[in-house]
């Protein structure tokens, strides 16, 4: 059984953006008294605007029974930058003892 679901802002993409208005603020505390206050203000104020990341992260969720147990396999990919990661985790099934019951 799997999946899909579109919903999440990939992180690679996050950290860039987050990388590239940083850089812009540094830029905009340079500016001050260089240039005029107009210019100043209207720069800071570009700066410090919020980015709207889209939702690129594709998720995906395959469910697999195994003889020895469930496999769950997380993997997701970035529609922008192509970030990828993969993630594998077993629930092992325990067998069940005969005339013992679990607490």
């Amino acid at each position: 059984m799997a999946l899909d679901i579109r919903w999440r802002t990939c992180p690679k993409c996050k950290t860039a953006a987050d990388t590239k208005r940083k850089k812009a603020v540094e830029l905009v505390s340079v500016m001050y008294g260089v240039v005029d206050e107009e210019d100043y203000l209207e720069s800071r104020e570009k700066a410090n605007l919020e980015i709207d990341l889209p939702c690129n992260l594709v998720e995906r969720y395959n469910f697999e029974h195994c003889t020895d147990g469930l496999r769950i396999i997380y993997k997701c990919h970035c529609n922008e930058c192509g970030y990828e990661l993969i993630h594998n985790h077993l629930v092992e099934f325990k067998t069940p003892q005969l005339g013992k019951c679990d607490e």
